[in-house]
C-alpha cells in the first residue's frame, strides 16, 4: 500500500498513500530499517574497491597496462579502475579513468559507484544497448553525488566496456569532460570520444540551452 513515484533520477514517496495511521506506522518501521542499512553501507563504502593484481591474467583482453603521474600537485586527484569479467562475463571488461579537480571527494565516489550502477542496470536490463546503460549510470551517479552533498569537487570520466556480441568483439565508450579515449589500430590513432569543453560550439550551445552560462576568469 506504500509506493514511490519516479521523478527524474529520484523516487518520491506517493503522498496520497501515507495519511492513514497504519501507513504512518509502516513508514516509521521502514525508516528505521533504511537508516540501519545505510549506516552499514557507509561503513563498507569507505573502503576503496579491490584493485586488479599485477599478476592477474585477464580474460576479456590480452593484457592491461596503466601509468599515472601527480605532476606539480600536492595530492593525486585522479584515479582509474579496470574490471575483468565485468558483470560475471569472462569476455567482458570495464575500464574507467577519472580526472578529479578541487579535491578527491568526487573521484573517490565515482570510482566506486559508476561501474556498480552500470552493472546493476545491465543485470536488470540484459537486452538493453550499452549507450542507454551508460546514460543511465552516468545520470544516476551524478544524482547520487548531489544527494551525498559532494558539491565542492568534480571529475571528468571516460569509460569503456569491451564485450562480445554474436561472436564479434565490441568496444563502447562514454565520457564527460575532457578525458579522452583513443583507439590505436596499427599505426593510426582513432579518437573515440569528444572532449566536452566550452570552446566547442556544440558544448557551448548545450550549456546555454540548459540555462547555464560560460564565464572566463580575468587576471
Amino acid at each position: 500500500t506504500i509506493g514511490y513515484i519516479p521523478q527524474g533520477e529520484y523516487l518520491r514517496l506517493d503522498e496520497s498513500r501515507i495519511h492513514s495511521a497504519e501507513n504512518q506506522t509502516l513508514l516509521t518501521q521502514m525508516e528505521r530499517q533504511i537508516v540501519n542499512k545505510l549506516n552499514e553501507l557507509k561503513k563498507s563504502w569507505a573502503v576503496m574497491p579491490e584493485r586488479t593484481e599485477p599478476s592477474h591474467a585477464f580474460t576479456c583482453v590480452q593484457a592491461v597496462g596503466s601509468h599515472s603521474a601527480i605532476g606539480k600537485r600536492h595530492n593525486m586527484e585522479d584515479d582509474e579502475i579496470m574490471i575483468d569479467q565485468f558483470c560475471g562475463v569472462p569476455t567482458q571488461g570495464y575500464f574507467g579513468l577519472y580526472d578529479g579537480h578541487g579535491g578527491r571527494a568526487t573521484v573517490d565516489f565515482v570510482v566506486k559507484a559508476l561501474h556498480m550502477n552500470l552493472e546493476q542496470y545491465l543485470k536488470r536490463n540484459p537486452t538493453t544497448d550499452l549507450f542507454s546503460a551508460f546514460k543511465y549510470s552516468y545520470l544516476t551517479t551524478d544524482g547520487q553525488l548531489r544527494r551525498q552533498s559532494i558539491l565542492r569537487s568534480g571529475s571528468t570520466s571516460v569509460t569503456c566496456v569491451i564485450r562480445e556480441v554474436d561472436g564479434k568483439r565490441m568496444l563502447v565508450s562514454a565520457n564527460v569532460g575532457d578525458s579522452r579515449a583513443v583507439l590505436c589500430r596499427g599505426t593510426q590513432a582513432i579518437r573515440l570520444t569528444i572532449d566536452h569543453k566550452a570552446s566547442l560550439p556544440e558544448e557551448a550551445k548545450r550549456i546555454r540551452d540548459a540555462g547555464g552560462f560560460i564565464g572566463r576568469n580575468k587576471r
